[in-house]
C-alpha cells in the first residue's frame, strides 16, 4: 500500500478496500473501508438493550463456548448494561484509576562494566521516559487497554495519523465488541452484522495490525480462544441487584406511602375535581369537602396493615452484593463501602514504621495485578505496533519505546518496599563486619563485601576505623600565682 501525502507532515495510507463476505455496499457514503476506519465496514443497525436475568447470563457463557462459531454477542449485550449500573460504573473507574495514577517509564536492563558479575540492573531512561509522558494522548490509549480486563478484549482503533496535532490520532476509538467474533482458528473477525460468521481477519494482516491494536485476555478454562472478561462475574451480581432496586421500589410504591381512600356524591366536574385531589394531592393544595354529598378523605399508612419486616432484608442483600463486588475488582470488601470502626482496624507495621491496613494492602495487590496485565500488552502488542507503524510512514515519532527497551509504570510504595529490604540487608551486613572486627576478624579481601552489595554504586574500599577516643591527650597541668596575693 503506497503513501500519499497531505499537506506537509500529515500521512495517511491511501484507502484499500475490503470485500469479505457479508459486507454491505461501500457506495453507501461512509466512505471506503480502510485498515485506518476498520469500523466503517459495520453496517448501521442498532445494537438492542435490554435487562438480562440470570438465565441469560448463563445462555451468553454458552454462546462463548460454542464448539463452531462462538459468538460473544449476549454477553455484549449484558455487559452494556451492567456497565450503566452506578456501584459498577463507581468500580470500573476506580478499577482505572490505580493503574492510570501510575506513571510511565522506559528502562533496559545492562551489566555495570564495572562489576560485571553483579548481573544485570535496572536502568531508567530519563529522555525516553520524559518524551513518553509528553504524550498526553496515551492514557486513553492506556484506558482502552485497560477496558480488555472488563470485556475479555479489545480492538483499537487509531484511525487517521496527523503529526501536525499535539494528538496524532485524534479520531482514535475502539470497534464496537458485538460485531467482534473470536473464531478459534482465525482468530478475531470484524463483522459487518452480530452473528456473521465472516468478516475482516484483524490478527492476520500486518497493516490492519499497525492501525488496529487487538488486546485479548487469557481464556477462562481453555475453551475460548480469549476471556469471558471481568463483566462477566460482575453482572450476576449487578442483575441482583438491579432486581433489589426494583423490589425495594414496588415497595415504596405500594406500602411506604400513604393510601388516599376518597367518599363522595359528586357528578361532573365536582367529581373529577375530587379524583384529581386524591390522584395527585401534592398538585392540589386544598380541596372542599361538602357535607351533603358525605365527602370524606382519609390517608392509610402501612403500619400494622400486615407488610412484615421483609423489606429490611433488601438492604442486606444490596450491601452483600456489593461487598462482593468491591472484592472482586479491588480485592477487599470494603474498598468501596466502609464499615464504621473496622476499616483499618487489621493493620500491620514494617520496621520502618510503615502501617498498612489489610485493605489497603489488598488494593495494591489489585492495582500491581492491573498494572502488570497493561505492561505485558503494551510491551508484547503495542509498541512493536507503533515501531512498524513509524517506519511504515516514515515518523520516527512513535518509536516511543525502541528496540532493547521495555514499558515499564512506577509505583512509589513498591520502590519504598524495595529501598527498605535493601537498607536492612545493608546495616544487617555492616553490622556483622563491624561485629568481626570488634572480636579481632577483619574481611581479608575488600571485594568480598562488594560481592554481598552489589548494589552499591561505588563499591567498598579499606579505611581505617574511626577512633572513639584520642589516646595523644596531654594530662599536663600548669599551676599559676595570683598576682594580688602575692606579696
Amino acid at each position: 500500500m503506497q503513501l500519499s501525502r497531505l499537506g506537509q507532515q500529515t500521512l495517511i495510507p491511501d484507502p484499500r478496500v475490503f470485500n469479505p463476505f457479508g459486507y454491505w455496499s461501500q457506495n453507501s457514503g461512509r466512505g471506503a473501508i480502510t485498515p485506518t476506519h476498520l469500523s466503517n465496514a459495520i453496517a448501521p443497525i442498532q445494537f438492542q438493550r435490554w435487562a438480562a436475568d440470570i438465565s441469560d447470563w448463563r445462555e451468553a457463557i454458552k454462546e462463548m463456548e460454542l464448539p463452531f462459531f462462538p459468538f460473544t454477542t449476549k454477553a455484549t449485550r449484558i455487559y452494556i448494561d451492567t456497565q450503566e449500573d452506578v456501584f459498577v460504573k463507581a468500580l470500573i473507574y476506580r478499577m482505572k484509576e490505580l493503574v492510570l495514577q501510575r506513571d510511565p517509564e522506559v528502562y533496559k536492563y545492562q551489566i555495570d562494566p564495572k562489576k560485571p558479575n553483579s548481573g544485570k540492573k535496572k536502568v531508567v531512561s530519563k529522555d525516553l521516559t520524559q518524551s513518553l509522558n509528553a504524550h498526553f494522548w496515551l492514557r486513553d490509549y492506556r484506558e482502552l487497554v485497560l477496558d480488555a480486563i472488563l470485556w475479555g478484549f479489545r480492538l483499537i482503533e487509531l484511525g487517521d495519523f496527523d503529526s501536525t496535532l499535539p494528538n496524532p490520532f485524534p479520531n482514535m476509538t475502539f470497534t464496537r465488541p458485538e460485531n467482534i467474533r473470536i473464531d478459534l482458528w482465525k482468530g478475531a473477525l470484524l463483522t459487518s452484522v452480530p452473528y456473521y460468521i465472516d468478516g475482516i481477519q484483524v490478527e492476520n494482516d500486518e497493516i490492519i495490525k499497525m492501525f488496529n491494536h487487538f488486546i485479548p485476555t487469557k481464556s477462562n478454562r481453555g475453551v475460548s480462544k480469549v476471556g469471558y472478561g471481568m463483566l462477566y462475574n460482575i453482572s450476576e451480581y449487578a442483575i441482583h441487584l438491579k432486581h433489589l432496586k426494583g423490589w425495594r421500589m414496588d415497595f415504596i410504591e405500594n406500602y411506604g406511602q400513604p393510601t388516599r381512600v376518597g367518599t363522595t356524591n359528586k357528578q361532573g366536574k365536582a367529581r373529577q375535581k375530587f379524583e384529581a385531589f386524591l390522584a395527585n394531592p401534592s398538585s392540589n393544595q386544598y380541596i372542599l369537602l361538602d357535607r351533603g354529598t358525605q365527602d370524606e378523605v382519609k390517608f392509610e399508612t402501612a403500619t400494622g396493615s400486615g407488610t412484615g419486616t421483609g423489606w429490611k432484608s433488601h438492604g442486606d442483600a444490596a450491601n452483600f452484593l456489593k461487598k462482593e463486588l468491591s472484592q472482586l475488582a479491588l480485592g477487599h470488601e470494603d474498598a468501596m463501602m466502609t464499615t464504621p470502626g473496622k476499616v483499618g482496624a487489621n493493620v500491620t507495621s514494617n520496621k520502618d514504621g510503615f502501617n498498612e491496613s489489610t485493605m489497603e494492602q489488598a488494593i495494591n495487590q489489585k492495582q500491581n495485578t492491573y498494572s502488570n496485565f497493561e505492561i505485558a500488552k503494551m510491551n508484547e502488542i503495542s509498541f512493536p505496533a507503533f515501531r512498524k507503524l513509524g517506519r511504515y510512514i516514515g515518523y520516527k515519532g512513535l518509536d516511543f519505546v525502541p528496540d532493547g527497551y521495555i514499558y515499564g509504570l512506577t509505583n512509589d510504595k513498591e520502590d519504598q518496599e524495595v529501598a527498605r529490604r535493601f537498607t536492612s540487608h545493608y546495616g544487617a551486613m555492616m553490622k556483622c563486619v563491624k561485629d568481626g572486627y570488634d572480636g579481632g576478624v577483619q574481611i581479608a579481601d575488600i571485594s568480598d563485601l562488594n560481592n554481598l552489595l552489589p548494589e552499591i554504586t561505588g563499591g567498598f574500599i579499606k579505611a581505617e576505623p574511626k577512633k572513639e577516643l584520642d589516646e595523644k591527650k596531654d594530662s599536663k597541668t600548669e599551676i599559676k600565682k595570683d598576682p594580688e596575693t602575692t606579696t
